[in-house]
């Protein structure tokens, strides 16, 4: 009897400690999982923040081009009180330059809206790094 009861102890004692072993790599695989993810999300923050750089560059190079058009805009508006066939060609000159604004100002707008999205992309990338952090932690 006493050991038919050191027999289930011990068969007990296994079962748990194997519960535990598989415990133990299953939370380890889950860590290494989410620091994995972390890395991921980290790469994809820095990769959207180097994206980002070049388009708020190119927004102010865009601003001063439009500023630029606008300065030639006015001054060509200007010189339109000369005669017939000047105020044509100067006219011609005005609606083309016109258009090159309006494209600009579509290409600023897109580049605002990409910053935009980039801006709360990497806020959003930030929040998940965080949350994941936290996971990490809470199961260590």
């Amino acid at each position: 009897m006493e050991r038919a009861i050191a027999e289930e102890k011990r068969k007990a004692r296994e079962e748990i400690d194997e519960f535990k072993a598989n415990l133990e790599i299953d939370y380890k695989n889950r860590i290494d999982e989410l620091n994995g993810r972390i890395g991921t999300l980290q790469d994809e923050k820095r990769r959207l923040k180097n994206e980002l750089n070049p388009l708020k560059q190119r927004i102010r190079e865009l601003e001063t081009e439009i500023q630029s058009l606008k300065q030639k805009l006015e001054d060509k508006e200007m010189q339109i009180g000369l005669g017939e066939k000047q105020r044509q060609e100067l006219m011609e000159e005005i609606n083309s330059k016109r258009r090159e604004l309006e494209i600009l100002n579509e290409k600023l707008k897109s580049a605002n809206g990409l910053n935009e999205q980039y801006t709360k992309t990497i806020a959003a990338l930030e929040q998940s790094a965080r949350e994941l952090k936290q996971q990490r932690d809470e199961q260590r």
